[in-house]
């Protein structure tokens, strides 16, 4: 296989389905390039005596773009640009393979991988919450084996909206959670001092339900040492009524 020279938009890792309708034994990963205003998708899986071999290649040629205008101040034609968006991978429908997340502000798009190996649109949805300024956390959090998105409505935030995917639709639950969204990159030039803290949605305990970690850093220039203090909010199982989601937490320094 010929070396690559690129820089990827995102990489993720990747299951499908070979010529026999079997799952590969060994992940692969899926490529997303851009190319001016189109999107490549490139599958990488190992095969034989090489470490990686291209399996699939894919490219989206019709990416929603702004208008295009013309500039009284330049006298020139000016191309509209890609609309924000987001790739993510997860398993949608819960049948091992890895689907395709493509989000947009307010809006979701879900797709899969046929035995063709051509991206087939699985589902849509519309909801003014889902904006790309804001984090979003993947897992499953009921622990049904199919991927959900939990996002907050600001930074920052208790309130988070989550999206339970059903496999061929959306339920969307918004609750107060005990953690909140404070992302942040702080640097004071003044006392040299950096501090950031972020989200981060892992199944911690293996319980097969996500769990969220939260972390804060502290460092300063000309120190050797600074701090991390963690906190796991471990996912206790959903209330009877599939409306509430429970966390437990715990902190280390």
């Amino acid at each position: 296989m010929s070396q690559v020279n690129t820089i990827f938009e995102d990489i993720f890792p990747t299951s499908f389905l070979l010529h026999n309708n079997q799952l590969t034994t060994a992940q692969g990963v899926l490529l997303v390039e851009l190319e001016g205003l189109n999107v490549k998708y490139e599958i990488l899986n190992k095969a034989g005596a090489y470490p990686l071999t291209l399996q699939y290649a894919k490219t989206w040629n019709n990416i929603p773009t702004t208008p295009s205008y013309f500039s009284n101040c330049n006298n020139a034609n000016i191309a509209g640009i890609s609309i924000p968006k987001k790739f993510l991978s997860g398993d949608f429908n819960g049948d091992g393979k890895t689907d395709i997340f493509h989000l947009k502000q307010g809006k979701i798009f879900v797709y899969m991988l046929d035995a063709q190996n051509n991206l087939k649109l699985l589902c849509t949805q519309n909801d003014s919450r889902i904006n790309l300024a804001y984090q979003s956390l993947f897992g499953d959090y009921n622990g049904e084996g199919k991927t959900d998105l939990m996002f907050p409505m600001g930074n920052p935030s208790v309130l988070f909206a989550t999206c339970m995917l059903t496999g061929v639709a959306f339920n969307i639950i918004e609750r107060n959670m005990v953690f909140s969204t404070t992302t942040t990159n702080n640097w004071t030039p003044q006392t040299g001092v950096l501090s950031t803290s972020n989200l981060v949605a892992n199944d911690i305990d293996g319980d097969g339900k996500t769990d969220i970690l939260k972390y804060f850093t502290t460092t300063q220039n000309g120190q050797s040492m600074g701090k991390l203090s963690i906190y796991i909010y471990h996912n206790m199982g959903m209330s009877l009524d599939i409306r509430t989601i429970f966390f437990k937490w715990c902190i280390y320094t």
